[in-house]
């Protein structure tokens, strides 16, 4: 028979950091997308422990029943803490994207995002791709997973840390409707003013059917300044994501 050693200390180690890196993925975006297998988020979190379980926790693992179950629960709300910081600030794409719909015409009816599975607006999906996309692309997927596994070294939650937990969210909530403001309002700008304009030429020439004008040429407005409004995304998504990180740092040092 085959002996294979076991150390108890290690492998608790690594159910704690499996459960962080769980609860994370499966709030973080991109690796929170529905679209991915379950199995695959799985593997993933695994693969994130195991390079982890090595200082899961700055102390000593608890042996008794009440201090592993409170062990666990205190993994899984770091690593939901963790996601939330990062899902709030990446929404900001997506909402400046359905902001635009909404005042170009393309909000209603609203279709399944298949990455998702989430009702959203076409060009609320479209800015969201293009942001996963771009995550993709500037390496942002690394940079997260690398701030995630330097959250390791910090110690668990207490008051100080709930405490810079709600500073952090609050800061990102406003972060999170200043950036879709800021991405959104050039073109909300543009297409409210041309809907004034038909308006007014409504008034000037009745006999003008301003309702079979305005539509087609609402849809060429909205989609010409959306062509334009994509170039400013890699440069709003790089600020997000350096915010993202830099807060996760600060909420862990607070608990440091």
């Amino acid at each position: 028979m085959v002996h294979i050693p076991v150390d108890p200390n290690a492998l608790l180690r690594f159910v704690l950091a499996f459960v962080r890196a769980t609860a994370w993925i499966v709030i973080t975006p991109p690796f929170s997308n529905r679209a991915i297998p379950p199995m695959a988020k799985v593997g993933i979190s695994a693969g994130l422990a195991m390079a982890a379980a090595g200082h899961a926790t700055a102390g000593p693992v608890p042996l008794d029943t009440a201090g592993f179950v409170t062990a666990l629960l205190t993994q899984v709300a770091t690593g939901v803490a963790l996601g939330m910081i990062v899902m709030v600030l990446f929404s900001a794409v997506e909402a400046a994207g359905s902001t635009i719909g909404m005042f170009g015409g393309f909000s209603l009816p609203p279709s399944i995002d298949l990455l998702s599975q989430n009702q959203s607006s076409a060009l609320g999906q479209l800015y969201q791709l293009m942001a996963v996309t771009l995550l993709f692309s500037l390496g942002g997927d690394l940079l997260l997973v690398k701030g995630f596994m330097s959250s390791f070294g910090a110690v668990g939650w207490n008051l100080r840390t709930s405490g810079a937990l709600g500073a952090v969210l609050t800061h990102d909530l406003s972060s999170f409707f200043t950036s879709a403001l800021l991405i959104a309002s050039p073109l909300v700008v543009v297409l409210f003013l041309a809907q004034a304009v038909l308006g007014i030429l409504s008034r000037i020439a009745p006999q003008m059917n301003v309702m079979m004008l305005g539509f087609p040429f609402q849809i060429l407005l909205t989609i010409g300044l959306v062509m334009l409004g994509l170039t400013v995304i890699p440069d709003y998504l790089s600020q997000l994501l350096t915010q993202a990180l830099g807060d996760g740092n600060t909420w862990m040092r607070a608990a440091g």
